[in-house]
């Protein structure tokens, strides 16, 4: 019985693994870096200590995270010619404070946090592009902290004083945790480059795998690029039913076209897997890799690997890892180890349970193998009806082994 059918385009095609992003770090982003300029203007008024007396000097230090808020907005004519001025957010400024405060070693004292889950607020407000003040506030009661307000006459400088200034005040951190929080965000910005990468790896390899598994439906559809429905619809119903057709080289030329754009997606997916593997390998080197996870069909793909080395032990314990994760291919691959005897005693008893899961998940290689079981009785008591009600099911997937099956 068939592990996996892969079509006509080479063996090699069905070892692709299939990595899917699980882990993405909450509430963090990565800011541009950008250069800054020196200014000794002195502030419009001098940092303040944290509250009257130090009285609140146990809530700043004690905040572990903070969340960044950034207002900018300066006046402009009313439109439509009302009277007065209205106020508009500046959202170039917002952006520009952003990048600026990224660039301080404020992320090395707090960890950065959504505004609901932070300690305190860390308030940037901007006027007329004139005047900036900072602001800290405990995000429970509201209280001020700590604020600062000067003029603006290098952004990215005054920006850059502020922070220094306040630090000053802050909760020290040990060498060992700005180490911890400066990796974090190395790991952070590698993840924001992996996570588009995979996404993308993960929709090709779907649609390469719809196609292998659905073959007669996607060299349809390639059919339809070039030609009328009623061509395709004739030369396809003629194909299966070993009839002649007028339309016979236009069907044949459509598979050959789907053969040819089927190679060139395998070797493009192979590519993008090959860059997504180097990026994983760095990610373990700089200790990040509990930001990326085996997902079950990481742990088929390993197992089918096994299983093409008749490591058939090893391939088990995987397939049983994956299958019971919810991979309706590992499924099938149980299936047919306890069906054809591999690595274990054969037993067409023990096979029927994990292809039914496969064929109830969708996977219409066990509903093919399924069949093969009841109308052969191992296993199952002989149904003949049945078998050809999987075969069916199996054949109108995608299947053509399931056909081919229907017509025996």
């Amino acid at each position: 019985m068939a592990l996996f059918r892969m079509g006509n385009w080479g063996a090699e095609m069905r070892t692709l693994p299939c990595i899917v992003l699980i882990a993405f770090l909450a509430n963090l982003e990565i800011i541009a870096q950008t250069g800054a300029r020196i200014s000794s203007k002195p502030p419009l008024a001098a940092a303040t200590s944290p509250g009257k007396n130090g009285q609140d000097a146990p809530l700043l230090a004690a905040a572990k995270t903070a969340a960044l808020v950034v207002r900018a907005t300066s006046t402009v004519s009313c439109p439509g010619g009302a009277p007065g001025d209205c106020i508009r957010t500046d959202s170039k400024i917002v952006r520009q404070v952003q990048d600026y405060v990224a660039k301080t070693e404020l992320w090395e004292h707090f960890e950065k946090a959504d505004s609901t889950e932070a300690d305190i607020l860390l308030d940037f407000r901007v006027k007329e592009g004139s005047i900036i003040t900072f602001m800290v506030k405990d995000s429970d009661s509201g209280k001020l902290l700590y604020s600062d307000s000067r003029e603006v006459v290098s952004l990215d400088n005054d920006i850059k004083r502020i922070v220094e200034h306040f630090l000053l005040l802050a909760p020290p951190r040990t060498d060992a945790q700005q180490e911890q929080m400066r990796l974090k965000r190395q790991c952070v910005e590698m993840l924001n480059q992996y996570t588009p990468k995979a996404e993308a790896y993960q929709t090709s390899f779907k649609e390469y795998q719809w196609k292998t598994e659905h073959e007669a439906d996607a060299i349809m559809d390639e059919c339809r690029l070039h030609w009328k429905d009623y061509v395709c619809l004739d030369a396809s119903a003629a194909s299966q039913t070993k009839k002649t057709s007028m339309y016979a080289d236009n069907w044949n030329n459509s598979i050959v076209e789907f053969g040819r754009k089927l190679k060139l997606q395998h070797d493009e997916i192979g590519n993008e897997y090959k860059e997504l593997e180097k990026m994983r390998e760095t990610f373990e080197k700089m200790g990040c890799t509990g930001q990326l996870g085996q997902t079950t069909a990481k742990i088929t793909q390993e197992g089918i690997q096994l299983y093409d080395q008749k490591n058939y032990a090893e391939a088990k314990s995987l397939f049983e890892k994956s299958c019971d994760g919810g991979d309706m291919y590992a499924c099938v691959g149980l299936g047919t180890l306890y069906s054809d005897g591999l690595g274990v005693n054969r037993d067409y008893a023990q096979a029927r349970p994990f292809f039914e899961k496969a064929c109830d998940g969708g996977q219409m290689t066990g509903c093919n193998n399924l069949g093969a079981l009841y109308a052969s009785g191992h296993g199952v008591a002989q149904d003949y009806d049945l078998a050809r009600k999987l075969y069916e099911k199996a054949c109108k997937g995608g299947l053509k082994e399931a056909c081919l099956n229907l017509g025996r």
